[in-house]
């Protein structure tokens, strides 16, 4: 009975002793990565505190919320959404009293309430042109990160930067000045590579990123990005930068430089390089 005892008081003090030493070890490698990025003292304590702490991946993420899958074509699909409408409408019988209209008042008689493909589109965010802004009906008004979470979670990637163009630089620099998931800031990365060439995205773009840059213990969350969310954002860093040639005066009215492109770069510790091919990030 002795024996068993010792036994097991041998084996609680070896797993003492491997806990202790696995600590050790995990803590000494942060020290030198702190050290390797020149962190401040504040920062490198935190990266020591943090140093058991490991990445959310896809499979870590709780099944109750609603997974999306990204689309390849969404202008393709938006177009295929109108065309299918216009066609259910033009297939609808006239109310009583229309006179034949759908979705006017003509001859004295009461509007259909189906939409028409123009209530469709404005009801989308745009005027039949296309050149209006992009709203969406969130559940809430955005007033704090869970709110701004819980609306990035529920959108499209194509729908995430016209959200994004809603809410006011101001709104956008308070609700990403706390501290935000690391998850976010690769979700964020991936978003943003597929913007399109035109002045107001790239700024709503540069105007995120830096922004998300200023908050809380961003430095902290830059150590837990994947190998993959690293080449991400190089390839945006890229793209952006490759943008601005063209369109450099638009840019620079709306706020965006290569200076602010390049100090936003420098703080995802991504190195920028131009060669005569174009700019190269690693």
């Amino acid at each position: 009975m002795t024996s068993v005892r010792e036994l097991e008081s041998l084996q609680n003090e070896l797993s003492k002793v491997v806990k202790h030493d696995e600590t050790y070890w995990r803590q000494n490698d942060a020290k030198f990565r702190a050290v390797a990025q020149n962190a401040t003292y504040d920062q490198f304590e935190e990266i020591v505190k943090a140093s058991h702490l490991k990445p959310l991946e896809k499979k870590d993420k709780s099944p109750g919320n609603k997974s999306k899958s990204s689309i390849w074509n969404s202008i393709s699909l938006s177009s295929k959404k109108l065309s299918i409408n216009a066609t259910l409408e033009a297939a609808q019988p006239p109310a009583a009293g229309t006179g034949g209209s759908s979705s006017h008042v003509t001859g004295g008689g009461a509007a259909s309430s189906h939409p028409t493909l123009t209530d469709t589109t404005k009801s989308c965010g745009h005027d039949a042109a296309g050149g209006g802004r992009s709203s969406f009906a969130t559940k809430g008004p955005i007033r704090n990160i869970d709110d701004f979470l819980a609306a990035w979670r529920d959108l499209e990637i194509d729908e995430r930067i016209a959200f994004l163009s809603n809410l006011s630089e101001e709104k956008l620099n308070q609700i990403l000045s706390c501290e935000i998931p690391p998850e976010l800031i690769g979700d964020m990365l991936h978003t943003f590579l597929a913007f399109r060439q035109n002045p107001n995205d790239i700024a709503v773009v540069v105007n995120t990123l830096n922004a998300v840059t200023s908050s809380r213990r961003f430095s902290l969350g830059v150590q837990f990005m994947s190998s993959f969310d690293r080449s991400t954002g190089s390839q945006l860093i890229e793209k952006l930068l490759a943008s601005l040639p063209d369109r450099q005066q638009d840019l620079a009215d709306l706020g965006v430089t290569e200076y602010k492109i390049s100090t936003i770069a420098e703080r995802f510790q991504i190195t920028t390089r131009h060669t005569v091919s174009g700019p190269v990030c690693k």
